[in-house]
């Protein structure tokens, strides 16, 4: 009993330590559909507004529309770049994970962003590529991202 007692002991052990040093790379889709701003939180470039509809497609790009006038296209070109999250738990070190996370480059206003929904509501989230590149291309920290707008999800595409 007390050999097997020990045994478990060893292998859950052992199970924890592989858990906190393992890699995943999962690979993601990029999140397209039409939005509604609700909230601005951009201080910096200001292009949207409250209630502002933005139609976000890989073909066509974002097309950008107020009070049902289409008010702008943003040409928007889809990349990659690897962000790292670190998973809750009770002792640290906590496990680390790299997740390969699709973006957009958006040209006019010099950033990566992302459209991450949730089930009531959508954040785009900005990170400058500068400081991306001048990590020779290391994972960014998710929570390093700044949040511009959150969004209600009208429909998928």
């Amino acid at each position: 009993m007390r050999t097997l007692s020990l045994f478990l002991l060893l292998f859950t052990a052992s199970h924890i330590v592989t858990a906190q040093v393992q890699k995943v790379s999962k690979k993601q889709h990029p999140t397209i559909g039409v939005y509604r701003v609700t909230e601005a939180m951009d201080t910096l470039f200001r292009l949207f507004k409250k209630n502002d509809v933005l139609d976000v497609s890989g073909r066509n790009g974002l097309r950008h529309y107020r009070a049902g006038k289409l008010k702008g296209t943003y040409k928007i070109m889809p990349d990659t770049i690897t962000v790292k999250r670190i998973a809750p738990c009770l002792v640290p070190p906590c496990p680390e994970f790299m997740d390969v996370v699709p973006v957009f480059y958006m040209e006019p206003i010099n950033r990566f962003i992302s459209f991450n929904d949730l089930e009531n509501k959508s954040y785009l989230e900005a990170y400058d590529p500068a400081i991306y590149r001048s990590k020779s291309n290391k994972p960014v920290n998710r929570y390093k991202w700044e949040l511009l707008y959150v969004l209600k999800k009208i429909k998928d595409k």
